[in-house]
């Protein structure tokens, strides 16, 4: 399965916001390799994983959560879901800019 085949089972409501948060990943990761595991979109670089996105009926997320200082733990303590993952509920503006410091921070691990 591609990442378009999987933005094509995905809930219309979660199309315009998955395609949005690939989007900026692929702006922070160019030249990733784009595959499904899990399951759901996935983007390595050499052969690592790096984000995962996931697309579903009143948000999408993002996981894992990177490390970061404690500014970027308070700037995502509004969207943590679960154990290690960033939950963007369709309802609510896209953090873009929080979005672009998580992938840059995954890449750096």
């Amino acid at each position: 399965m591609s990442t378009e085949a999987y933005l094509a089972g995905v809930p219309d409501a979660a199309q315009p916001r998955l395609e949005q948060l690939i989007a900026l990943v692929r702006d922070e990761l160019p030249g990733a390799d784009e595959t499904i595991a899990h399951a759901i979109p996935t983007f390595k670089v050499a052969g690592r994983s790096i984000v995962h996105l996931g697309g579903y009926a009143r948000h999408c997320s993002i996981h894992p959560i990177p490390e970061g200082d404690e500014a970027y733990r308070e700037a995502i303590a509004g969207y943590v879901a679960g154990r290690g993952t960033l939950r963007f509920r369709h309802d609510r503006e896209l953090p873009v800019d929080l979005v672009r410091t998580t992938v840059r921070l995954l890449a750096e691990r």
